[in-house]
């Protein structure tokens, strides 16, 4: 019912960030240059760092961020690059919204053989 009152508020549009001085990056799902939406799959498990999330973090005031696995040693550039992003939102002072499959507290598994944190 939202929707149809509001169709509008729901209009997701991809818009190209300038990172550094020579390439860009591709936001797919944004709205007003105010939210960007991502999954845990687009930003930390891809060859994205700093500077990328930097761009992100600088350019859009609120972040969701979407299907925080568990993290482990299994895997560690993941959750390298979610403690990257996660510092470069916090000094820009951009919110961050997100759904996990735990409470973060919970996210971290130290032994990758306890669980899998998802995909390959």
């Amino acid at each position: 019912q939202y929707q149809e009152k509001h169709p509008t508020a729901t209009n997701e549009q991809q818009i190209q960030l300038q990172v550094n001085f020579k390439r860009t990056m591709a936001v797919h799902r944004s709205h007003s240059d105010i939210i960007a939406r991502f999954t845990f799959e687009e930003l930390c498990t891809t060859e994205l760092g700093s500077s990328d999330y930097s761009a992100i973090a600088n350019h859009f005031q609120i972040v969701m961020l979407e299907n925080i696995p568990h993290l482990n040693l299994k895997y560690p550039d993941r959750a390298r690059r979610f403690i990257t992003l996660i510092d470069e939102l916090y000094e820009a002072e951009c919110c961050l919204v997100c759904s996990a499959v735990d409470v973060p507290d919970r996210l971290f598994i130290g032994n990758s053989y306890e669980e899998d944190s998802g995909t390959d």
